[in-house]
């Protein structure tokens, strides 16, 4: 084997290591930020079912459905 050719596959195999370096490091970063990210959705989604229970409890419903946007966004995003 050529010493040019050597070169070449030491810095083919330093390259494949970095990458599996880096990919370790993504994965690290998300199993360690993926339960803080799911927490908030949960809390998003619990948020916009307390508010279609308040928003459908109400006497003027029909007009505060249509005066109020986020009554509109979360009777049509959670009620359907």
């Amino acid at each position: 084997m050529r010493r040019g050719d050597k070169i070449c596959l030491r810095m083919i195999k330093i390259s494949f290591l970095l990458f599996q370096k880096l990919q370790r490091e993504n994965k690290e970063f998300l199993v360690r930020n993926a339960k803080y990210i799911v927490d908030e959705v949960v809390e998003l989604v619990n948020d916009a079912i307390d508010y279609l229970i308040i928003f459908a409890m109400q006497e003027n419903a029909e007009e505060f459905y249509v005066r109020q946007a986020m009554a509109f966004y979360v009777y049509h995003t959670y009620a359907h």
